[in-house]
């Protein structure tokens, strides 16, 4: 069975169609702290960031806005995610709060296909010894997604 969840959606810019997933885990029925950055944040500092609260990053991905984080933390409740991930107050208000919004369960969503004519989502950290087999998946689509 599949562990994670995909989710389409047409961007308001370009009227493209757009496959992301959630972080929600099927099999295992919890949440994964996901998140976004939508700046050039210096990375030490942003895993540092992270790590201050509590967050260990499975998987750090750059995109050209920012980057794409998915950690090792997760819980059955998605309320408990969405507040670690608030601490950080580097993870991007509006993504969060489109979490609270748009999904009533509390669901993140994070974009895996290309926005753009070449990759624009490349692997800078990717950490075994965090990753799980929902991780796993997801780094496969994302290499699926982002071939040139």
């Amino acid at each position: 069975m599949r562990r994670v969840e995909l989710y389409w959606w047409v961007t308001k810019v370009t009227n493209d169609v757009v496959l992301g997933i959630t972080n929600y885990d099927k099999v295992d029925k919890v949440f994964y702290a996901i998140a976004e950055v939508d700046y050039k944040y210096p990375i030490d500092a942003l895993v540092r960031r992270f790590e201050k609260c509590e967050l260990k990053i499975a998987m750090l991905y750059e995109t050209n806005k920012g980057y794409h984080i998915y950690t090792s933390f997760f819980d059955e409740n998605p309320k408990r995610v969405l507040h670690r991930l608030y601490q950080t107050k580097i993870a991007d208000r509006k993504h969060l709060s489109l979490a609270k919004h748009l999904h009533p369960d509390g669901r993140l969503v994070l974009r895996i296909s290309k926005k753009y004519d070449k990759r624009d989502i490349v692997p800078l950290t990717v950490n075994e010894d965090l990753m799980t087999d929902w991780h796993r998946e997801v780094y496969d689509l994302i290499e699926v997604f982002q071939r040139e």
